[in-house]
């Protein structure tokens, strides 16, 4: 998925959240982006933070890529505190599926009002 691809999935993620009259409400993303993928990443974030002041806010952290951020993502599943959206190798998602740290995402799940993930 390109970067582009995993801001608007985080977009279409949160626009659960527009209109209706609640605090600001904050998306937890991890990433492993560095170079010049990730200025560009922070620079749309940081766009869209200030397009969405008191709704939306992307509360964003870059991680050392391959075994840390891996091993982090897999203990934050453990325990219950996986950030709400992150960048992830599309190869490694099988083996995520069947650890159970991920967890696809089916056609009924976006039938339902209460979207995976969301808290």
């Amino acid at each position: 998925m390109t970067i582009s691809g995993v801001l608007k999935a985080a977009i279409v993620a949160t626009i659960g959240f527009a209109g209706v009259a609640r605090a600001e409400e904050t998306v937890v993303w991890w990433d492993f982006l560095s170079g010049g993928d990730g200025v560009r990443m922070k620079k749309l974030i940081d766009d869209f933070n200030a397009a969405h002041s008191g709704q939306v806010k992307i509360d964003a952290t870059t991680l050392e890529w391959g075994t840390p951020f891996y091993a982090k993502v897999q203990t934050s599943a453990a325990v219950g505190e996986a950030p709400d959206v992150m960048t992830y190798h599309a190869s490694r998602i099988p083996l995520a599926v069947k650890q159970g740290v991920l967890q696809e995402i089916t056609a009924d799940d976006w039938a339902s009002p209460r979207r995976p993930g969301t808290r």
